[in-house]
């Protein structure tokens, strides 16, 4: 198991770095998204970290926050960037 992991691994980091360099067809391309592939690993993480955080009810972002040490620090994060013109 541990080796067809790897082999799988190894595909996947192959097609993303094909897909950076233009050099994936397009028929790929259209083939692994409609599978619901992931380009990009750090946005992904992003936006559901954000659609996580939005979906806590705004009167209870406080409690949520105190009992979720991550999401505490991606918010406090967040803010951080924001002050300093960084975030996207």
């Amino acid at each position: 198991v541990a080796a067809e992991e790897a082999a799988v691994q190894h595909w996947v980091s192959a097609q993303r770095d094909l897909y950076r360099k233009g050099s994936l067809p397009q028929d790929r391309i259209a083939r692994l998204d409609r599978a619901g592939f992931v380009w990009n690993v750090p946005d992904k993480h992003w936006h559901d970290t954000l659609k996580r955080f939005c979906e806590i009810k705004v009167e209870d972002r406080v409690s949520a926050l105190e009992n979720d040490p991550f999401l505490a620090h991606w918010v406090l994060l967040q803010c951080r960037l924001w002050r300093q013109n960084r975030i996207r």
